[in-house]
This record gives structure tokens, C-alpha cells and sequence, in this order.
């Protein structure tokens, strides 16, 4: 099962094939979102709950799950809980064989989906509609009442006979137009159709929705008043249409005539119509709610249609000189070039009339637990090999850290998977064994009542076959993000006053991390002078988390996430996610003092700028061949006494001929100068400069001179803050936090951070361990939802516990075909990001119920 990447919602769409006739490619299939859709009328209003006017946070895809089609928006009305999606691809097919599936995901945090769908009259609607389609009307007001769309890439916008006339009123697929045949209304489609079906045996194809006033006149025509600007026309009397007449190249002389026998069109409902014209026979059909009508012929003299200059009208004869008004409704007007077929017209008719799809929600009665692996590295989870779950015994993942103060662990999954055909056998000649390689990408996730849970996204550590008499399995195991982080080495530029946020996405930019796989606080400190410089990614993350004591790991999705200092104390995390009242299958509470601190230091490293100054220089005289290129990093450093300290770099100037490099073709340089032959080009980071030199002389050359200057920081002057609790000591001895200060100038911030973090870590906090089990629909829900940092309620009457608790760490566990889920969370208290409360007294008769809470 593939899931379309991103994406957290999705409904299920499928076709019955015993109501299509034959297959139908590119077929533009009406999607009905509402209250009451398709086949029972299914409520799939929550598309609405989600998304409210957000219509382009939608995608379609075909039974893969992954494919997209196009969406054109006809109608997006989320107060009235009412859409109207047109969606087709070129080369998607509907099957008369076997049922066709689709998906429509949605979800409102994600982007808008520009790229597959768009409102009517936009260039990626027109994608629905195929060439033949000469012009497709909704008969929709366009920007204003005097115009509707053409929803093809062939634009033949009409133009109203009037502003409001005729009238835009509720259609039977969104809104139609509404004609009164006695105001002389009508709208002018322009001069189409002509080029590709003029001449002898072309065919073209009309169809549309109408309901009618009973009135005689004309339907449509592209029929002038001169008879040799006539090329066809359909007229309707006493609720029948009389006749469809083609013209041929004899002026105004009919070339084809046919009359509906018996049908009585009627004036209470709205009737679809569908005329394919073939005039290499020649005759017509008229298709009326999907079936093939009987018509009587009148006329089959030619087989040859006039190029007419007069301009089709909807509603009267033609639009250059119009008499013989309609009344009545019209809705989704088509024209097309060659011949619908039978199996076309009846599928029109069901999709129009929302009769086509079956909509459901999946995995309702249990969750469906799905592992890939992307076996060839290729960027997804689509191949035919990447959806292991059928080979899976048992899974086990867990991320988090192990108690308030620590940082995210390595995110760890081991699956047993069944390996009786010896598929997982590295070297074993199964189809995928080529591909059995470590860090490949891999996930879990579980589909549940038609939602996407993600839990667990990392890479392939170890591919283990167990080669047992009795079983033949394996285990995979897998490690999240820190682990790609915490190998990652960190060269990067100087940046100056950069929140704690932002230097979390430049690091994360160093290590090549994806742009979209990142949620980011904005962070509350400012930075004024950072760098990364010989580290590795994960360390430079983490001393930024101390010194904005915040919190950093990777969640089940694979997105790294950086939360500020506040996080907790924001909306979202004022309000519990789940509630857990007796019904953890294993609990304890501790009460230790090992996250006590009463004693907080910062030491405050405020840098200077110096002067410009030689930071580095090449201590050999190297040589480089004619045409060569030789690279170079030199570390900054500046000398003191008879010491070297290294700095960091404001600054490097970019390195001057003769004055920073001199070039020479003896080694002792009394030779032939050839400092001009030399380029050099440079990469400037925070320590080092990179420089890269090439040879452009004709003999061999001798660096005789190379250095590197620069603006640099010091950092010889340090300054500690302290904040203590003499209460706290006494009870619970001296405990020591230094928080680290490196990114640090200024004293009154440092002072606010330690005062916080003492008053947040003077006394002991409880600890809760808990096991869950998937006792139940509501229970599976939240333990397939919940996240690390997630507020809980935990009720256990037993140890009088009823509070609320934040997730510092989870251990999930699924076997028995996914029929058991157990997760361990360890939990931390909310006490100190909780806001203040001020005392009950004016604000509570009795109890803390209903307090103000006023925020620090």
C-alpha cells in the first residue's frame, strides 16, 4: 500500500467496472464533495472540517496511490460543505474490467498544491480535459456576470448578450445559466470548431445539460442568416428536440437531418444531452440521460460540412445576426472534435448525476500497519519491493530522551520479518538482493479510519538473516535522523545575530538536510556571533539547544524539530491531546532528585573585533605543474607570545598578488617571476579559508609566498553568572547546572536564563513510566497520534494521580499481525510551563477551577 508522500488524510474513490461499457481514457470524472456523495451518499464533509476555504490543500491519485491526476475546482464552498472537482490525467484509464480505485488526499498543513490542481480558467485545470475537448463550459459567471470560462487551454470564453443576461442560478452541477428566450438572451461561444471539422467525413461530438421551458426555439447554432455561413443547428419544440440539421458547402442547404422519435425532454428536470456527429456515414446519435435514443432521419444527402465564419450562440441561432431565443437552463456545455462513443455518453451521464463513485473511508475496524524500505535509493516507497508488510512478524521503535535535561537519543526500529524464501538474504539471489544495503530509507506508518500516523522514519543499520531449522527469518534495524546527524561533519561561514532557529536551518543546510523536513521555532535568543567549524552537525545542534535551553529530535515523520524554550507553555501545549484514565496496563511514579538543581551558572564569552591581521600562512615553498591545481585550507590563528590561539574570522580579505602570494620558477624565487601566471580562488569559512591555486604559466611554478588576512574575534575576556536557592541546598544538597554559555555576550540575558532554570529545577519533579495498550478504537487512536513533547492527562486512582504530563520518550511495540500495539512513555510533569495562577480568592469560589492564569 502506498500513501502519496506528505499527505495526512485521504478517502477512498472506486468505479464499479460493471458501470462502465468499455474503457474510457482521460475521461473528465466528476468528484461531488458534500454531506452526501456518490453512490448511498456518503459523508465527506470532514474534507470541509480540515481544509475550510483552503480548496488546493487536495490532491487526486490513481490506484497506486502516488500517481497524480489533474483537479480542476469548479465549486469550493466550505460554509455550505459543497465541491464540485473535475479530475482526469492524459493517459489515466476508467476500466470496464476491473473496478478503478482513486485516493483524494487532503490536509490543511500542507502546501498548497499547485502543480495538479487549480480553480476553472487556470492552466492546470486545463490539464483535465483532453485535445479533443474544443471548448468545455461550467457555466459559471467568469470574473464577472457578463462572461463565462472556457475551461480549455483553447479559451473560447462566451460573452453574454448583457451584463446578467442571461442570469447565473444554481445548476445541476454548480451554477448554470438561466435563459429568457423573450429578452432576446444569449451568450456568444465565438467562431468555433471550424478547422477541424470542415470538410467531407469529419465528425464532432456536442453535449450538455439542460432543462427547458418548454418554449419552441433554438438550443444552440452556428447558423447566420447568409446560407453560406451555416455549419449546424438544434431546435427544440413541445419538449422535444426536432431536429439537428449539418449544413454542407451548397449554401444553406442541409446535409444531414435527424429528429428525436418519441423522447419528451419535459420542463421539471434536467436532461443530458449528448450528440455525436458523423458525417462520413453520414449520421447522428442523441444520447438523453446515457441511452441511445430512437431518431428519425430527415435527411442524409452529404458528407461534407461548411468552414462557416458565423459564431456559435448558445441560446439562439448564431451570435453575429441571433433570432429563435431559448428558455430555460443550461449547464456543462461541451464541443468536441470526432466522436464520443455509447460507453462515454453513459458514463457522462452517471458522473454528472453522481452516480459513479463509491466513496469509503479505509481501515475502520483495525489499523493497518505498513513498513517500506526504498530499495533502490530512488527517493520513494513506490516500487514493487519497497511494501515489506506482508513479510513483517514484529515491530519495535523508539525516539526521545531519557529524562527533562537530556537530549534526543538516536531514534531506534528492529522488525522480524519472515525470510522463508530467503528475499532478506544478503547474497542470496532474491529479487531484491542487490539492494539489501545499509542506510537505505525506512518507514512506518499506519492507516486507521482513512488518517496517515506516522511512526518511525530512519535508515537501514543492520540487515540480520536468521537461518533457523524450524524458521527462516530476519531483522532489520534502523536509526532516525540524529544518527545522520551526529556523523555529519560542520563547516560553515560566519553568521552574525542569527536567532536560535534560523542557526538550526543553517546547520541543517550544511548537512544537506531536506528543506521541507523541518519544523523550526523561531527561537527567543539572538546569536551574535555563530559558527561550525570541525564539529559534527548533531554537537552544533545541541549546543545551541544549551544555550537557548531548548529541545531538539526527530519525529515520526523524519522531520527534525527544534523547540525554544517556550514551546511547551504555547496554546497547543496548554491543552491535553489524550486523556489515560486507569486504563495503562503498567505505571510508576518517581520522585528523585536526579533533575535537581539549586545552583545555575552561565559563563558569558563577550567577543571583540580586532584589527585586521595576518591569520595564516604557508610555512613550505610547494610546487604546481603547468595547468595544476592545488588546494589549500589554512586555519585561522594569531600568535601570542610564544603561544598560537586559534580565532574565529569577521573577515578574510581576499588574498592580493604580491602582497599574500608571490609565484616563482626557481624554489629560492631568484628565478623568472610568475606571480601573474598564478589564480587563485577562495572559500571563505568562520576558521578557515579554503584556497584553491592553478598553474597558468607555461613552466613549472614555485609558491614562494602564501598567506591569508582577516578580521577576527577574541574571546579572552569571560564573565559567570550564578543564581542559587540556599532552600533547595539545604534540603537536597548542592546541585551544580552550567549551562552552556558560549553563544553568550550578554549578562543580563544569561542572568534571565539562569534564574528560569533555577526556578524550574529546584525541586524534585515526578517522573511517570507508563504502558498502554490498544484496548480499544479511542485508545488506538491517541496512541497511534501521540508525539514526543505531546501534553497527556494521566488518571490513576490507585496512586491518586490526575494531572497532566508532557511525552519525553516512547517505546512502541506490534505484533500479532498488527492485532497488538503497546507503548511505554516516560512522562514529565507540566508544573514549571504551566502559566502562573494567581491566587482563587477573586477569581475561584473554592477550588483552582476556572482560574485566570496570567503568563511570565
Amino acid at each position: 500500500m502506498s500513501w502519496l508522500a506528505g499527505w495526512k488524510y485521504r478517502i477512498k474513490l472506486t468505479i464499479d467496472s460493471t458501470n462502465i461499457d468499455s474503457d474510457l481514457t482521460w475521461f473528465p470524472l466528476m468528484v461531488r464533495i458534500s454531506a452526501s456523495s456518490g453512490i448511498g451518499g456518503v459523508d465527506v464533509s470532514a474534507v470541509f472540517d480540515e481544509l475550510g476555504t483552503e480548496s488546493l490543500k487536495i490532491a487526486v491519485t490513481q490506484a497506486n496511490g502516488y500517481t497524480e491526476n489533474y483537479v480542476e475546482i469548479e465549486k469550493w464552498d466550505s460554509s455550505g460543505e459543497d465541491a464540485i472537482l473535475w479530475v482526469s490525467k492524459d493517459g489515466w484509464e476508467i476500466s470496464s474490467t476491473i473496478d478503478t480505485v482513486l485516493y483524494l488526499y487532503y490536509d490543511a498543513d500542507h502546501a498548497d498544491n499547485t502543480s495538479y490542481v487549480g480553480v476553472t480558467n487556470s492552466v492546470v485545470a486545463e490539464s483535465v480535459w483532453d485535445s479533443g475537448f474544443q471548448a468545455v463550459w461550467h457555466m459559471a459567471d467568469g470574473a464577472d456576470n457578463q462572461h463565462i470560462y472556457d475551461s480549455t487551454s483553447n479559451d473560447y470564453d462566451g460573452i453574454k448578450s448583457g451584463a446578467g443576461a442571461p442570469t447565473e442560478v444554481a445548476g445541476k452541477i454548480g451554477n448554470g445559466q438561466d435563459f429568457v428566450g423573450a429578452s432576446s438572451e444569449y451568450i456568444d461561444m465565438g467562431d468555433i470548431l471550424d478547422s477541424s471539422i470542415a470538410g467531407a467525413g469529419k465528425s464532432f461530438t456536442i453535449e450538455f445539460i439542460m432543462k427547458t421551458a418548454a418554449t419552441a426555439s433554438t438550443v444552440f447554432g452556428k447558423y447566420d442568416a447568409g446560407g453560406n455561413q451555416r455549419s449546424w443547428l438544434l431546435y427544440f419544440t413541445g419538449n422535444r428536440l426536432e431536429w439537428f440539421s449539418v449544413y454542407n458547402t451548397t449554401p444553406g442547404t442541409p446535409a444531414l437531418e435527424e429528429r428525436l422519435t418519441n423522447e419528451d425532454i419535459g420542463t421539471t428536470n434536467y436532461r443530458s444531452i449528448i450528440i455525436p456527429v458523423n458525417m462520413a456515414t453520414p449520421t447522428l446519435d442523441i444520447y438523453v440521460d446515457g441511452d441511445n435514443k430512437e431518431t428519425t432521419n430527415i435527411k442524409a444527402d452529404s458528407t461534407t460540412i461548411i468552414d462557416s465564419s458565423a459564431k456559435m450562440a448558445l441560446g439562439a441561432n448564431n451570435a453575429t445576426t441571433p433570432t429563435s431565443y431559448y428558455t430555460g437552463i443550461f449547464d456543462e456545455v461541451r464541443v468536441s472534435s470526432g466522436l464520443r462513443s455509447a460507453a462515454y455518453a453513459k458514463a457522462v451521464y452517471n458522473t454528472e448525476w453522481d452516480g459513479l463513485i463509491t466513496f469509503s473511508v479505509e481501515d475502520t475496524s483495525a489499523a493497518n500497519y505498513v513498513i517500506e524500505v526504498d530499495w533502490n535509493n530512488d527517493g520513494d516507497f513506490y516500487d514493487t519491493y519497497d511494501d515489506i508488510s506482508s513479510d513483517i512478524k514484529s515491530v519495535s521503535y523508539s525516539r526521545g530522551k531519557s529524562d527533562e535535561l537530556g537530549k534526543a537519543e538516536v531514534g531506534q526500529l528492529s522488525i522480524t520479518l519472515n525470510n522463508a524464501d530467503a528475499k532478506y538474504t544478503p547474497g542470496g539471489g532474491g529479487v531484491i538482493s542487490a539492494s539489501l544495503l545499509p542506510k537505505r530509507p525506512m518507514q512506518v506508518w499506519a492507516l486507521y479510519n482513512g488518517t496517515k500516523y506516522d511512526g518511525f522514519y530512519g535508515f537501514i543499520e543492520e540487515i540480520i538473516p536468521h537461518p533457523h531449522l524450524s524458521e527462516q527469518d530476519c531483522i532489520i534495524t534502523a536509526v532516525d535522523g540524529i544518527d545522520f546527524l551526529s556523523r555529519h561533519d560542520v563547516s560553515t561561514a560566519l553568521y552574525k545575530d542569527a536567532a536560535t532557529g534560523t542557526i538550526h536551518g543553517y546547520i541543517l543546510d550544511d548537512a544537506g538536510w531536506s528543506a521541507t523536513m523541518r519544523s523550526i521555532d523561531a527561537g527567543l535568543d539572538t546569536v551574535p556571533y555563530w559558527y561550525g567549524q570541525d564539529v559534527k552537525a548533531r554537537f552544533a545542534q545541541e549546543e545551541i539547544d544549551d544555550t537557548a535551553q531548548g529541545f531538539s529530535y526527530i519525529s515520526g515523520n523524519g522531520y527534525f524539530n527544534f523547540e525554544d524554550r517556550y514551546h511547551k507553555s504555547s496554546a497547543t501545549h496548554q491543552t491535553s491531546q489524550a486523556t489515560f484514565t486507569n486504563t495503562m496496563t503498567y505505571i510508576t511514579e518517581s520522585l528523585n532528585p536526579r533533575n535537581v538543581y539549586n545552583t545555575i551558572t552561565a559563563t558569558i564569552a563577550p567577543f571583540e573585533l580586532q584589527s585586521e591581521a595576518e591569520l595564516w600562512r604557508l610555512e613550505e615553498v610547494p610546487s604546481i605543474d603547468i595547468g595544476d591545481t592545488q588546494v589549500w585550507w589554512g586555519e585561522a590563528s594569531v600568535i601570542s607570545g610564544s603561544s598560537s590561539n586559534a580565532v574565529f574570522v569577521d573577515a578574510w580579505v581576499t588574498p592580493v598578488s604580491t602582497t599574500d602570494y608571490t609565484a616563482n620558477s626557481q624554489a629560492d624565487g631568484l628565478g623568472t617571476d610568475m606571480t601573474s601566471d598564478i589564480a587563485i580562488t577562495t572559500t571563505k569559512f568562520a576558521k578557515t579559508i579554503k584556497l584553491s591555486i592553478k598553474n597558468n604559466g607555461t613552466a613549472l611554478a614555485y609558491i614562494t609566498l602564501l598567506k591569508a588576512r582577516g578580521t577576527y574575534y577574541d574571546d579572552q575576556t569571560k564573565v559567570t553568572r550564578k543564581a542559587e536557592d540556599t532552600t533547595s541546598q539545604t534540603a537536597y544538597q548542592k546541585r551544580t547546572l552550567e549551562i552552556g554559555g558560549k553563544y553568550l555576550d550578554d549578562t543580563t540575558q544569561a542572568e534571565g536564563l539562569i534564574r528560569v532554570a533555577l526556578g524550574k529545577y529546584k525541586e524534585p519533579r515526578k517522573e511517570i513510566g507508563m504502558t498502554v495498550m490498544n484496548q480499544d478504537a479511542a485508545t488506538l487512536t491517541q496512541i497511534l497520534s501521540l508525539e514526543i513533547s505531546d501534553r497527556i492527562t494521566v488518571v490513576n486512582t490507585l496512586l491518586g494521580i490526575n494531572a497532566d504530563y508532557f511525552i519525553d520518550y516512547m517505546q512502541h511495540g506490534i505484533s500479532s499481525g498488527g492485532k497488538l500495539h503497546t507503548v511505554t512513555y516516560r512522562l514529565a510533569d507540566c508544573i514549571n510551563e504551566d502559566f502562573w495562577c494567581l491566587d482563587y480568592s477573586a477569581l475561584a469560589s473554592t477550588s483552582t477551577s476556572g482560574q485566570t492564569k496570567l503568563g511570565y
